[in-house]
């Protein structure tokens, strides 16, 4: 008798709630991440895709308290709305969250590897050179 079937199978509702909680962290975990790297960055006002937020980095570009507060709210609200949706049963809550947790991970691709002198397209020698762009660089 194989190995697996001798396992006794978990409950679905704590597959259900890994799931989620894994989509909740990675969801805050990147959205953080980017605004970190937007207010590390001095270069980041020609660079930022959002309209909303390049206005709120052209309110206050010297500290970006207006983005990061921005942003933190825009966070804030999706988090406690997707949980709204996966407390009132709606059916489709967890396709939802699972699929912004992936449009997220999308994006902390394209923050790590992006090159902007290739119109922003990845460059995946950028990886883990020792060039200062690279956040893996080996030091």
């Amino acid at each position: 008798m194989p190995f697996y079937s001798t396992l006794k199978p978990l409950n679905a509702n704590l597959w259900s709630t890994v799931f989620v909680a894994i989509c909740f962290l990675t969801i805050g975990t990147v959205s953080a991440f980017d605004t970190w790297s937007t207010a590390a960055n001095s270069q980041i006002l020609r660079m930022e895709q959002n309209p909303i937020c390049e206005a709120l980095l052209m309110l206050d570009p010297e500290s970006c308290l207006f983005f990061v507060i921005g942003k933190s709210a825009g966070t804030i609200t999706a988090l406690f709305t997707l949980g709204l949706l996966l407390k009132k049963g709606y059916r489709h809550a967890m396709l939802i969250t699972g699929s912004v947790a992936l449009f997220q991970f999308g994006l902390l691709v394209y923050l790590c590897l992006s090159d902007p002198l290739m119109n922003n397209m990845p460059n995946f020698s950028l990886l883990f050179s020792e060039t200062p762009e690279s956040i893996f660089a080996i030091r």
